[in-house]
């Protein structure tokens, strides 16, 4: 049993970490708000949208959530083949696991693709007043953030 306990802590590891190089080239394309759908869903919504518009917010949602749905799935499937491959029988080079690598960074490439089209269609319908009002949330929310980096690095005044 103490043997099969080092391969299952590896394999969590290697899960976890399979898509991270590729997924943090990515992140820049929607700035700060794409560290999770909630956040980036939180400025639009704070623009204070009328009821036609979030009617429309979730049309549109909705149509990139199936291809989303799909992507995510080929995705978590691209990477326990690398965790297949590192755990297989016999000598696993680097160009073993290329192929793999190359397909999870195409289909997280694609995600964040169908993300920013979603945010693109969504920004469409606000007036520039929502526009405003939603930049104006954005930037105190990244004076939060710093606020509260700061306090954590103990470089905050008292």
């Amino acid at each position: 049993m103490k043997k099969v306990w080092p391969a299952v802590v590896i394999g969590v590891m290697v899960i976890g970490l399979s898509g991270w190089p590729a997924s943090a080239q990515h992140r820049p394309m929607l700035g700060e708000m794409d560290r999770g759908p909630g956040m980036f869903m939180l400025l639009f919504k704070g623009a204070a949208l009328t009821p036609d518009q979030e009617t429309r917010v979730k049309a549109i949602l909705a149509a990139h959530r199936a291809n989303a749905r799909d992507l995510w799935r080929q995705l978590r499937l691209a990477r326990e083949g690398i965790v297949d491959k590192l755990f297989a029988p016999g000598a696993v080079a680097a160009g073993d696991l290329e192929p793999v690598r190359q397909q999870i960074t195409q289909l997280e490439e694609q995600l964040s693709q169908d993300r920013l089209a979603a945010a693109l269609e969504i920004r469409a319908l606000l007036t520039p007043d929502q526009l405003a009002k939603a930049q104006r949330l954005k930037d105190r929310v990244r004076e939060l953030r710093a606020e509260m980096r700061a306090l954590f690095e103990g470089t905050a005044q008292p």
